[in-house]
This record gives C-alpha cells, structure tokens and sequence, in this order.
C-alpha cells in the first residue's frame, strides 16, 4: 500500500469516526410525533404556571429527552401552520445525577392546527427525545360593560322608591291622590249648597 492509499484509508476512518461521534451526540424526535398536530398531544397539568405569560394564538411546547449522558444540551426545532423554526439553547432543566432528563420550554405563535414538523438535541445518549404535553394561551377576557352612571351590565338609573312605600314596605296612595279626593269632595258639597231650592207652588 502506498503513501496515497495510506492517507486516503486515514481520511475515510476519521470522516466514519467523525460521523460516529456526530451521531452519538444527535437525537431526533421521536418518528410517531414528526408532523402531528399539536391538538393531539396532551395538556399540560398546570398551564398557568409553567407559561405564565401565554397569550391568545400562542402555544407552549414543551420537550423532553432522557437517559442523556450530558447534563445539557441545546434544541433546534421546526413546526409548520404557520411554520416556525427555531433553537433554545441549553435546556431549561436538567434532573438527575446520570442519566439525565433534559427538559426545554418552547413559546411559538400557533394553534392546535400547527404541526411539529422535527425536533432534535444535542445532548448525548441514545435516549428519547419527545413532545410531552402543550398549552395553548387563553382569550383574553371581555370587558364589563358599563352604563350611563357607573354601574355595571344589569343596573339602571332608576329613582328611589323609598318615598312611596309606607313604613311597612308595602305602597300606598300618594298625598296628592288624597289631597284630589278631598277637593272633590269639597267641591260636590258647594254645589249642593249653593243649588236654590225650588219655589213651592201656591194654592
């Protein structure tokens, strides 16, 4: 074997080994998620806490990989409808002492439409990388609406009513009601009064 043989045989074994540790060191998605809808997946337990800050039409992914040799890694991924791609680096947490499970939190803008489309790490192992759950942000909540007055949906500007009902809450005629029975009365007794008598007729 000549000096040319020699170097090209080195170069093919170090671009295998090269590729080896690439691999080793890469982890892809698991196949069964790759272009799922997120509707699909599950909800997270406590949305509220995990993306506090979760707007309407944006979604939180969130990822794990475990039986990770390193204890980080960085995370490129890729959704579609609408597509979005990008890489969080570092993972958000890292739980345990070897094997690691590595854990990373994704804000996209989407709905339970989009897909994810492909998700990989470059944390070591040979673990599983996965979409765990998602949350998906809330509408944000409709103002009350208010009427003339300051008051809110369901009241009106109407006057007291305390002056027409008696002390016992229950109501009664007004004193302009008996004040107009009174003058009426007063009225029919003047016009008998003041009627002559007729003239008796003599014999």
């Amino acid at each position: 074997m000549n000096k040319r043989s020699k170097l090209a045989a080195l170069l093919g074994a170090g671009l295998l080994t090269f590729g080896m540790v690439g691999a080793a060191f890469a982890a892809d998605l698991q196949v069964n998620q790759v272009d799922k809808a997120l509707s699909t997946f599950d909800l997270g337990d406590n949305c509220a806490t995990e993306f506090p800050n979760l707007a309407e039409g944006q979604v939180g992914v969130h990822f794990q990989y475990n039986q990770s040799t390193t204890a980080d890694g960085d995370l490129s991924y890729e959704f579609q409808n609408p597509s979005t791609s990008g890489t969080n680096t570092g993972a958000d947490k890292s739980n345990g002492n070897g094997p690691y499970e590595l854990q990373w939190d994704v804000v996209i803008t989407g709905d339970g439409d989009t897909t994810i489309h492909s998700a990989s790490t470059t944390a070591g192992g040979d673990g599983n990388l996965t979409l765990s759950h998602v949350c998906f942000g809330a509408p944000a909540p409709t103002p009350t609406p208010t009427l003339p007055g300051g008051g809110g949906a369901g009241d009106t500007d109407q006057p007291p009513t305390d002056g027409l009902a008696g002390s016992t809450g229950t109501s009664g005629p007004s004193d302009s009601a008996w004040l107009l029975v009174v003058g009426l009365g007063v009225l029919l007794a003047s016009i008998v009064v003041l009627t002559p008598a007729k003239a008796k007729s003599r014999r």
